[in-house]
């Protein structure tokens, strides 16, 4: 004759089915919670890289993804402006970390040719740089930020601006080379504090 089953065997399948649901709710809230803030480190640490506020700058998977996403978004943009002839083409971007941030308000790039949002010169030519700033300015900073390399992304500094009057910075910038890429005009407040303006710029072959 067979021996009848422990009572409390339904308990125990009980606590261990708890405790199995009660894990996949922990893992349910806990990674994408480290998911989240890992990709927001990550972005922010490509950020620094392309500003030239960093020295890590090894890619992760999320820069990939994230530079895919922006390549996709460049090809649907200019998808739509090549249906729509009047879409305007965007020369400069603009950039200010607050409100209360230096600005730099305008760029001339003497001695390049503008043409379809990207200014060209020949290697070996000197530009004369000015940037139109407002605010206090510590200093004006120029950076290069490379791209179609396997340093895209990655911002160079070039060299700081001279000051020539109120709100006025020039510097003389010779064309390298094979140059392609965004030149960054960097107006410097406080920590942390700057106004920024890109323009594409690439050797004219």
């Amino acid at each position: 004759m067979l021996s009848p089953l422990p009572r409390e065997l339904p308990v125990v399948w009980l606590r261990v089915w708890i405790g199995i649901g009660a894990f996949a709710l922990l893992i349910a809230i806990v990674v994408p919670a480290l998911l989240a803030t890992y990709v927001t480190q990550e972005l922010g640490r490509k950020q620094a890289c392309e500003h030239g506020q960093s020295t890590q700058c090894n890619p992760s998977f999320v820069w990939v993804l994230k530079d895919a996403a922006d390549q996709a978004a460049q090809e649907t943009l200019q998808g739509d402006q090549a249906t729509d002839m009047t879409a305007p083409v965007e020369t400069e971007r603009y950039m200010r970390t607050s409100d209360t941030a230096p600005s730099v308000d305008s760029v001339d790039i003497g001695g390049a040719t503008l043409t379809d949002s990207v200014y060209t010169a020949p290697a070996g030519s000197d530009l004369h740089l000015t940037a139109v700033v407002s605010g206090s300015p510590q200093s004006v900073e120029v950076y290069l930020i490379n791209k179609g390399t396997e340093t895209a992304g990655v911002g160079t500094h070039v060299a700081t601006m001279n000051k020539t009057a109120d709100g006025m910075y020039e510097l003389t910038y010779t064309v390298p080379v094979g140059l392609s890429a965004d030149l960054e005009f960097r107006a410097v407040g406080g920590p942390n504090e700057y106004g920024s303006l890109l323009v594409n710029i690439r050797e004219q072959k």
